[in-house]
């Protein structure tokens, strides 16, 4: 069945704002719920991203390079006052580094994405990373907390009860790789660079690797929704 083209206007209203307790953050998220033809997020792409959509041979990693791509552009344009084409946004991508806008260099941006859900996130002059993970039975949780976590967060784990074990595992792994793309650092780097302990409902951050700065770390669990864990890792680079 043929999908209707929407405007460039239409692909903003995709992005769903969702609000922080701290307002220096622009934080929104997008479902690809296939309303967006391929063909109009391919206008919105610079020419080396078209070359590497038109590159991919599987059908449903072109559509998430699509989708990911082109709404960062519109994210970034909103979040700037961007009046030019979509595709002239000079956005710069690194492994295990964080996205660069050339266009406005003050501006910290992370992204994320899981499965057909994306992160979009900005603040000026700032540590900042996101990342959203779908909620799912994790089998051997136990142990792979105690693989990857530390000796506190691992018992964390393991004393809730059964039924909420998944959901607690994921939620500190997306802390974790929020902390780590703030840091403009990928996985390999370690997830014990941050440490986390929920106590009486607030979240405490300890960043090993500068402790005399743990009480500037922010971290937002928004709710967005139930099928998913949101993270949101901030520090003022001030």
């Amino acid at each position: 069945m043929k999908r209707n083209s929407l405007s460039g206007n239409a692909m903003g209203d995709v992005l769903q704002p969702i609000v922080l307790a701290n307002p220096a953050i622009s934080l929104v998220a997008a479902e690809d719920d296939a309303r967006l033809l391929d063909d109009t997020l391919l206008l919105q792409l610079s020419g080396n991203e078209v070359v590497r959509a038109n590159n991919l041979s599987d059908a449903v990693e072109r559509r998430h390079f699509l989708f990911r791509r082109s709404l960062q552009r519109q994210f970034v344009a909103q979040t700037i006052g961007w009046q030019g084409a979509l595709r002239d946004i000079e956005l710069k991508h690194g492994q295990d580094q964080r996205p660069i806008c050339m266009s406005a260099p003050g501006l910290c941006l992370s992204f994320s994405s899981s499965g057909n859900s994306f992160l979009f996130a900005a603040a000026e002059d700032a540590h900042l990373g996101v990342d959203i993970e779908r909620l799912r039975p994790v089998e051997n949780v136990v142990a792979l907390a105690q693989r990857f976590f530390s000796v506190e967060e691992a018992l964390a784990v393991a004393a809730c009860p059964e039924a909420d074990k998944s959901a607690v595992f994921l939620t500190m792994w997306s802390a974790k790789e929020a902390g780590l793309k703030a840091k403009g650092r990928g996985i390999v780097s370690g997830l014990n660079s941050f440490c986390f302990q929920n106590r009486a409902g607030v979240w405490h951050v300890s960043d090993h690797d500068a402790p005399e700065i743990n009480d500037q770390w922010q971290l937002f669990l928004p709710d967005w929704r139930s099928s998913h864990v949101v993270a949101v890792m901030h520090r003022s680079a001030v």
